[in-house]
């Protein structure tokens, strides 16, 4: 049977049609799948995120006494190190090194001690903050903080059951402010106090 040429080439732009529309869908039907899947995946992902606990401050609870008596035993071992170049021109650098006096043993009262059935006294350690700041390769500030430092400006409270926590690093206007709080160890009772040490070494200690 004889097919004229233009029979075979109706027969071809049908085939070439029906291939083409079939690759349309294809594509589509895979991009669909795609979007379902990324939706899928963000809401997985928003899910991990809100149970880590990346939320606004606002959202954000705060840790329970337990969690922090068990925080402030698991620091006994840690030393937190801040070792920083603030300025290029001046060669201006901050080194810090906070950790654990495991030879000056402090005993909070167990009036202290809230959130426990059956209270008992807590024995605990001091902090002290190893401070040195350099400029241009000469140390200009050099020195150990300790919360006796802050004895101006805690009350009798402070003084007896109080201990250092932080540092907290701020630097502007060619100053340095290192923030600290004194509390009793367990419980919300503290305040917050600073070290502001000037570029050239003069250095002020102050409460809040």
């Amino acid at each position: 049977m004889k097919v004229s040429a233009l029979s075979l080439i109706m027969v071809i732009v049908f085939l070439f049609g029906c291939v083409r529309t079939h690759q349309i869908n294809t594509v589509e039907s895979k991009s669909a799948d795609s979007a379902v899947k990324k939706t899928t995946e963000d809401k997985w992902l928003d899910s991990i995120t809100a149970a880590s606990g990346d939320r606004p401050d606002e959202e954000q609870e705060p840790p329970s006494l337990a969690e922090e008596k068990k925080s402030l035993i698991n620091s006994y071992n840690n030393v937190k190190v801040i070792d920083t170049l603030l300025e290029v021109k001046d060669s201006l650098r901050f080194y810090s090194r906070f950790y654990c006096l495991k030879n000056s043993r402090i005993t909070i009262p167990k009036k202290y001690v809230f959130e426990e059935k059956n209270p008992v006294d807590f024995v605990t350690y001091h902090f002290a903050n190893y401070i040195k700041i350099s400029k241009k390769g000469k140390t200009v500030f050099e020195k150990t903080i300790v919360k006796k430092d802050f004895d101006g400006v805690l009350n009798d409270q402070l003084k007896r059951y109080g201990v250092l926590h932080g540092p907290y690093l701020k630097f502007a206007n060619d100053t340095f402010n290192v923030g600290y709080s004194v509390s009793i160890p367990i419980t919300d009772i503290g305040v917050g106090v600073s070290v502001t040490v000037s570029k050239n070494g003069n250095y002020v200690i102050t409460g809040n």
